[in-house]
């Protein structure tokens, strides 16, 4: 957005006021003078990027009605924005300020939680060194990971899988181009990996960071969020193909990585001869 010269509230607030049709009811101006200069920087935020909504945003009642209507018309064209209701929001200067990203990696706590996942992420975040991350200073999740999955498939398959998991630049090298190569992805996100806000970052780690308001800068993060939701669709692509057959699968992908590259899915025989008996 461009740059204008500065004025003050009061003309701030006649801008504003006549830049809308309808505009809001005295109380809810009275309420928020304190803030017209962000009432107005956010009456220049929809007109800039959602001009087709401009009505129904600035009249959608009071301030946090406006802020949560341009939060959702505004994460369905670009990328998901903090909303009003999940507390992350209290007032249009936190949406003005900032634009409020509310990502969705992995944080310490979500790494203790992950043996309550379903039983195909738990089976595919054990083919994944990840205790590495910074984040888990080597805690061990792989041993409660290891005790949940027993409760899906064979224990001698799981002694099968290494003891910290594959290192994610091995599960790149042999898995690209593969029919397993949603692993890869898999282990981008548990690793902090992916190059996208969305997945590598969480919501307390943008914390007190600011991100401006430009058309850049949106458009940068439109690209990392269809790129987060490139990422997080061939994940659970090779999620959904894990479920089908957990033990089989399972013993299929690490066949694959230990006898380095030998291609089950396009001949099954072999597979029968590597798993041997039923």
């Amino acid at each position: 957005m461009g740059t204008s010269k500065a004025v003050g509230p009061l003309v701030a607030l006649g801008e504003a006021l006549r830049a809308v049709s309808r505009p809001p009811a005295l109380s809810v101006v009275i309420a928020e003078l304190g803030e017209v200069e962000d009432f107005a920087f956010f009456q220049g935020l929809v007109q800039e990027y959602l001009p087709e909504h401009r009505e129904s945003i600035l009249g959608a009642g009071g301030i946090g009605d406006m802020v949560g209507a341009f939060a959702r018309a505004f994460g369905e064209r670009y990328f998901p924005l903090a909303h009003v209701e999940d507390g992350l929001i209290e007032s249009v200067g936190d949406l003005t300020r900032s634009i409020p990203i509310c990502a969705q990696g992995l944080a310490y706590d979500d790494y203790h939680e992950l043996p309550d996942f379903r039983p195909e992420f738990v089976l595919a975040t054990l083919l994944v060194d990840f205790e590495g991350e910074e984040i888990m200073g080597g805690e061990g999740i792989q041993v409660t990971l290891l005790e949940e999955a027993a409760r899906h498939v064979p224990q001698a398959l799981l002694e099968r899988i290494p003891e910290r998991g594959f290192a994610l630049q091995l599960l790149e090298e042999r898995l690209a181009g593969t029919p397993y190569q949603g692993l890869i992805a898999h282990a981008w996100y548990l690793c902090h990996a992916t190059g996208s806000i969305f997945l590598d970052a969480t919501c307390e780690d943008l914390q007190g960071y600011e991100i401006r308001w430009t058309r850049e800068e949106v458009d940068n993060l439109t690209e990392q969020w269809q790129a987060a939701r490139d990422i997080q669709e061939e994940a659970d692509g090779f999620l959904q193909w894990l479920e089908q057959d957990l033990a089989g699968h399972l013993a299929e992908v690490l066949k694959f990585l230990q006898e380095e590259g030998v291609d089950y899915a396009k001949d099954p025989r072999q597979l029968e001869l590597a798993l041997g008996p039923a």
